[in-house]
């Protein structure tokens, strides 16, 4: 069918009037209605277009969410408490294994004391045979069995009263009255009792309420609310100095642990830090997250080996300067698999290479294998998990892709440890070093002043230095009371050599 033509000009002279002006009219009313369509097509287009803009928000969020719900301790930062959903054992079958030890198990027995630190002996001599009712007289076995008992005698508080006497003098009939003693203070309350209220404080983690029951019921002590607070400044004040000198100590090693959590102080969000070293531990309360806040804690210029997490204030330091702990990786890596698809590949392969360096290390630590066979081993692990970083870079995750991108922007400080044999893969002194203060943290809501926040982190630094060194804390914090309360130097939390 031929398409239709427009009219000449001399067949539009000849067209009526009114036929013109009816074409006209429909060729502009066709006109109109197609703009408007056009107008409709393209807001029509638009909304598409940010419909699927919203899709993909809202896909991507989806994503995270279910991700978000299948987080627990093993793959992300979580503590083991919120667990929601955790793994049961499987039930062996009955039958097979009885209860308690098992045969071959080592048994673990009391240790008897020595006779000369005994404090009381009663000899138990039979009378009559058990057999034969023939009576014993004067008989004693040289080899008895021996059997100890070991029982807290009441405890009754020791109450010194000091009467201080003023007498006129004869000469002038002035008042002098007479003083303490070198070491006692006007304190209601002596040395032991004050290391005492703050060793249950700080290493067991009491409230003032609990402490102030406990002093009644075990030691007939009555003490108020406010005089268990003054004791802890009071203690405080007595560690400033040997924490001082454990702070500058931490400052100059080799290397050091670190790792920081959440604490409150007046109400405020702020942040609980500490190092850990072979023998010394130090916390610092009440800071940022920031490098101000590490600075405080290892001076400017620490210039050791600082192993910790991925947090970027930690970028501070060299790569060669750093071990990357190992722990916080392999949560990554876990989470990588929960996004499936080439993540997950990766993710998998990942995981299967740090299960095999972790073995060749425990292998290496129990001297089954040496230390350059080691190193030539982890050289292959070494090049396979980067090459598998590399590969993540662009799996088509945003997320892996980052994670990967920032660890290969920090691979040197991956093998450290490879390196240099005391330095651990992993970050776990500094977490465990954690713990109790998370514990106080999550029971007390944090400290009420600067001045508390400073008892927190010298008593949790005493604590944890005097643990490492196998020194008795009770003993070390009375004796630093008590030249406190002399004006000596107390003594020192640093080891010995």
């Amino acid at each position: 069918m031929n398409e239709p033509r427009p009219p000449t000009d001399e067949e539009w002279d000849a067209t009526p009037q009114a036929v013109k002006d009816f074409f006209l009219a429909t060729v502009a009313r066709l006109e109109d209605t197609i703009q408007k369509q056009q107008v409709i097509i393209e807001q029509q287009q638009k909304t598409i277009e940010r419909q699927q803009r919203t899709i993909e928000r809202l896909e991507n969020r989806v994503s995270e969410l279910e991700e978000r719900l299948k987080l627990n301790s093993s793959n992300s930062s979580k503590p083991p408490s919120s667990d929601l959903n955790k793994t049961k054992k499987k039930k062996k079958a009955p039958g097979k294994r009885k209860r308690g030890a098992q045969k071959g198990h080592e048994g673990k027995t009391r240790t008897l004391l020595p006779i000369e630190e005994v404090d009381e002996i009663v000899s138990c001599v039979p009378q009559i045979c058990s057999h034969c009712d023939h009576s014993f007289s004067g008989q004693e076995d040289e080899e008895p069995q021996r059997h100890q008992v070991t029982e807290i005698p009441p405890i009754k508080p020791f109450v010194t009263e000091y009467q201080l006497h003023s007498l006129v003098c004869p000469c002038c009939q002035k008042k002098t009255r007479g003083q303490l003693p070198e070491g006692v203070t006007f304190s209601a309350f002596g040395p032991r009792l004050q290391a005492i209220v703050s060793v249950s404080s700080g290493l067991y983690f009491n409230s003032r309420r609990k402490i102030v029951s406990m002093l009644e019921d075990f030691f007939g002590v009555v003490i108020s609310l406010g005089s268990v607070s003054q004791l802890e400044r009071n203690t405080s004040a007595a560690l400033e100095f040997p924490v001082q000198e454990a702070h500058e100590f931490v400052k100059k090693s080799d290397a050091a642990n670190v790792d920081e959590t959440g604490y409150r102080q007046e109400k405020k969000k702020s942040w609980l830090w500490v190092a850990v070293t072979r023998f010394v531990t130090v916390f610092c309360a009440g800071l940022g997250r920031n490098r101000k806040a590490l600075n405080i804690l290892l001076g400017e210029s620490y210039h050791g080996i600082v192993t910790s997490d991925r947090y970027p204030v930690y970028k501070k330091y060299e790569n060669h300067q750093r071990q990357l702990c190992w722990a916080h990786l392999i949560r990554d890596f876990e989470r990588w698999i929960l996004r499936g698809g080439k993540s997950e590949d990766l993710g998998l392969m990942l995981l299967e290479q740090v299960d095999l360096m972790f073995k060749q290390l425990k292998h290496a630590r129990d001297g089954t294998l040496r230390r350059h066979l080691l190193q030539f081993r982890m050289n292959k692990i070494q090049k396979k998990v980067e090459s598998l970083l590399f590969e993540a870079t662009s799996c088509g995750h945003e997320k892996t892709e980052g994670t990967a991108r920032d660890i290969l922007g920090q691979k040197e400080g991956l093998w450290t440890f490879v390196k240099l044999e005391e330095i651990e893969p992993t970050n776990n002194a500094a977490e465990r070093a954690l713990r109790p203060a998370v514990i106080w943290r999550k029971r007390s809501f944090g400290a009420d002043s600067r001045e508390g926040s400073r008892f927190v982190e010298r008593i949790l630094t005493t604590n944890a230095s005097l643990k490492a060194q196998d020194r008795d804390v009770l003993e070390y914090v009375t004796a630093a009371i008590q030249a406190h309360r002399r004006n000596e130097l107390p003594p020192s939390l640093l080891p010995t050599p």
